[in-house]
């Protein structure tokens, strides 16, 4: 029977150009490849890139996470990952304009929402008024002049 090693070294292919190892065996929906083996008799399935972790640089610190240098999901390459906190990974993610900050994809901006409260507690508009020139759902607009979103520091 084949070693968790010998069965994972079968399954990608380098990319002499990134210099990463492809994983050519199964995938996530989100593009991170996966393995399943065997240890002690029981089958056991993990991420593609958290088996290549173990085996070449070792064991996984409690609540950490293996981040791709590369940011290339199907890469394997143990020089291409490193551990951290889920929350280094979210940071990397927003540095690496992969994932955006929530107020990058805002609607609006803190001056909108200073003139949106205007508009209803001293106008004394209605806010399904205020959602529609706005462009935003009512709910949103109540979350706002009720301070709960966009609260001034």
């Amino acid at each position: 029977m084949q070693t968790v090693k010998e069965r994972f070294d079968i399954k990608y292919k380098i990319d002499y150009n990134t210099d990463c190892w492809e994983w050519t065996g199964a995938l996530t929906r989100g593009g991170y490849g996966h393995m399943r083996y065997k240890i002690n008799d029981k089958w056991t399935m993990k991420r593609a890139h958290r088996v290549a972790y173990e085996l070449y640089r070792g064991e996984l610190e409690d609540g950490k996470v293996i981040m791709h240098k590369c940011d290339n999901p199907r890469c394997v390459n143990p020089d291409h990952l490193e551990q951290g906190s889920h929350h280094d990974n979210n940071m990397d993610m927003v540095r690496k304009g992969r994932c955006g900050h929530p107020l990058s994809r805002a609607k609006i901006t803190m001056e909108d929402a200073k003139r949106i409260r205007h508009l209803y507690h001293n106008e004394k508009m209605k806010q399904r008024e205020i959602a529609t020139i706005y462009n935003l759902k009512r709910n949103s607009i109540s979350l706002i002049v009720n301070n709960k979103r966009w609260k001034e520091d």
